[in-house]
C-alpha cells in the first residue's frame, strides 16, 4: 500500500532531506555537504524505512568527505628536497660537502618535524616564531639552544624558501629574524616587548641576508 505521507521530511536539523516525487513511490534522500549538492534515491516506499536509509547514506557521506578546502601549493618538504640536491661549483647556491651535511642534517633533526608538512604559504611570521619558542622548549636539559645553533638553522631555513622563491613556488621571504627588542641572548625571542617588536617585524625586508 502506498504511504501517504507528506511528501517532504528535513531530517537530522535540516542537514538532510527526504522527499518523493508525485510518479514514484520511492523516497528521494538530499544533502549538502562542503558546499556540494547529493542525492540519491533510497529504493524504499516505506517513510521509517526511508529515513533509516537516508540517514546511514549521509553519515557515509560525512565520513568520505575531506575535512575542509584542499590547501594548494608545494610544501617546504618538496622544497627542501631541492635545496639538498648538490649543484655545480660555479652555481652562486654551491655548498662545500661539510656545509651541505649540516644543511641535511638541520633540516632531518629539527626543521622537517616542524615545518615538513605545511604548505609554503604557510610558514610565515608567526610560524617560524612559534618554531623558535618551540625549540627553546625542546632543548637538552631544559636548557634552551645556543644562539649559534638557532642561527644555523634559521639559515637553513632561509636557504630551503629562497630555493622555493627560484623555482616559482613562493612569492616572498617572510621575515626570518626575531622582532627588534625581542631578543634573548641565545637569540630567542622573550616574552617582554614582543607585541612591539612583532609589530615592527612586520614591515618584510626587501633584500635578502646572505648565508
Amino acid at each position: 500500500m502506498l504511504d501517504r505521507s507528506p511528501t517532504t521530511h528535513q531530517l537530522l536539523n535540516g542537514r538532510l532531506h527526504l522527499f518523493r516525487r508525485p510518479d514514484s513511490q520511492f523516497w528521494q534522500c538530499s544533502a549538502s555537504i562542503n558546499r556540494k549538492q547529493h542525492q540519491r534515491s533510497t529504493r524504499e516506499a516505506s517513510l521509517a524505512h526511508a529515513k533509516q536509509v537516508a540517514e546511514a547514506w549521509f553519515f557515509d557521506l560525512c565520513r568520505k568527505a575531506p575535512a575542509g578546502p584542499r590547501k594548494t601549493g608545494k610544501t617546504f618538504k618538496a622544497a627542501a628536497r631541492h635545496s639538498t640536491k648538490k649543484q655545480s661549483a660555479a652555481s652562486p647556491d654551491h655548498l662545500s660537502a661539510r656545509a651541505l651535511a649540516a644543511h641535511e642534517a638541520r633540516l632531518r633533526l629539527h626543521l622537517l618535524s616542524f615545518f615538513g608538512d605545511l604548505r609554503l604559504s604557510e610558514v610565515t611570521i608567526g610560524k617560524i616564531q612559534e618554531y623558535r619558542l618551540f625549540r627553546a622548549l625542546s632543548g637538552r636539559n631544559g636548557k634552551a639552544p645556543a644562539r649559534r645553533t638557532i642561527r644555523d638553522e634559521v639559515a637553513t631555513l632561509r636557504l630551503v624558501l629562497t630555493t622555493a622563491i627560484r623555482l616559482g613556488w613562493l612569492d616572498r621571504l617572510p621575515d626570518l629574524y626575531p622582532p627588534t627588542g625581542c631578543r634573548q641572548p641565545n637569540g630567542l625571542p622573550a616574552a617582554s616587548g614582543f607585541r612591539n617588536g612583532l609589530r615592527n617585524a612586520m614591515t618584510p625586508r626587501i633584500a635578502l641576508r646572505a648565508i
